[in-house]
């Protein structure tokens, strides 16, 4: 009785049961920060398709601490809403489907130059709202 299979090898093995299936891999990366303006929805429009769909915002409890030059604890990543986005399309906010229909509207007409209206959020500068 071989129960190691020192005789066999791996000759005896087949191909097939060696294969293994590798999941599919997921590439997230951060594409940017922008602020968000209160009472609005994201929005994102795809221009070759021309779908207009809600995105879900995901709000998130997370704050990383590290520490500074001082060797004091300091916040140096404050995470409060996140949204996974596709980079090929247009994104914007507005108040509900029917603005954000009639802003896609203005953009193909050529009222408007940009869809867009994020801001970026620049962390080095001074905020007054």
């Amino acid at each position: 009785m071989d129960i190691l299979n020192e005789k066999n090898g791996f000759s005896s093995v087949k191909n097939t049961e060696l294969e293994q299936v590798e999941k599919e891999k997921k590439e997230y990366r951060l594409i940017g920060n922008f602020l968000r303006k209160k009472g609005l929805n994201l929005y994102s429009y795809n221009p070759i398709t021309g779908e207009l769909i809600e995105i879900n915002v995901k709000h998130k409890n997370a704050v990383s601490l590290m520490p500074n030059n001082e060797g004091k604890l300091s916040v140096t990543d404050l995470v409060h809403e996140e949204a996974t986005i596709d980079p090929r399309n247009e994104h914007f906010h507005a108040l509900n489907l029917q603005s954000a229909q009639k802003r896609v509207d203005r953009f193909k007409s050529g009222a408007i130059k940009q869809l867009s209206n994020l801001v970026r959020a620049d962390f080095n500068s001074i905020k007054s709202f």
